[in-house]
């Protein structure tokens, strides 16, 4: 009897769409200030206040992590001993590897269009820096509960 565990859709699909959910969430900071009233005049031109898109990609991410702690398993070369905040741990593992595989497409986007097209973004660049530095922190804190750091 093979000891390789079949992969579940959804130890794939919560974390992705736990990253588009905070993605979202982040990208439209600005009307979340907007719709509690601390906004400036500046702030007010360039964004308008949180519609039912914001609030609901808000009101998932809870959901979702829920849903992440409960669907995640151990990999076999995961250490098995969970309790706790581990479960969390993993579950910010499989977020991070849903960045690191959009990274990876942005970082390739980037040099298509630069070195294909000749036609060069100014986000992605910023983009990336941005993803390797949450990667960085969320890998950390799933190395520890590794105890692999």
């Amino acid at each position: 009897m093979s000891n390789v565990q079949s992969v579940r859709p959804a130890e794939y699909l919560v974390p992705l769409a736990f990253v588009v959910c905070a993605s979202w969430v982040i990208w439209n900071g600005p009307a979340y200030i907007i719709t509690f009233g601390a906004g400036n005049d500046a702030l007010n031109l360039r964004s308008a206040p949180a519609g039912a898109l914001e609030w609901a990609a808000l009101l998932a991410l809870p959901v979702l992590t829920l849903i992440g702690l409960a669907t995640v398993r151990v990999a076999p070369m995961e250490d098995a001993d969970i309790r706790g905040l581990d479960r969390l741990s993993l579950f910010l593992g499989r977020v991070t590897m849903m960045l690191v595989a959009i990274l990876v497409s942005v970082m390739f986007y980037e040099v298509v269009v630069r070195y294909v097209f000749e036609r060069p973004t100014l986000w992605a660049n910023e983009l990336s820096l941005w993803m390797a530095g949450f990667v960085f922190i969320l890998s950390g804190i799933y190395a520890m509960q590794q105890r692999s750091h």
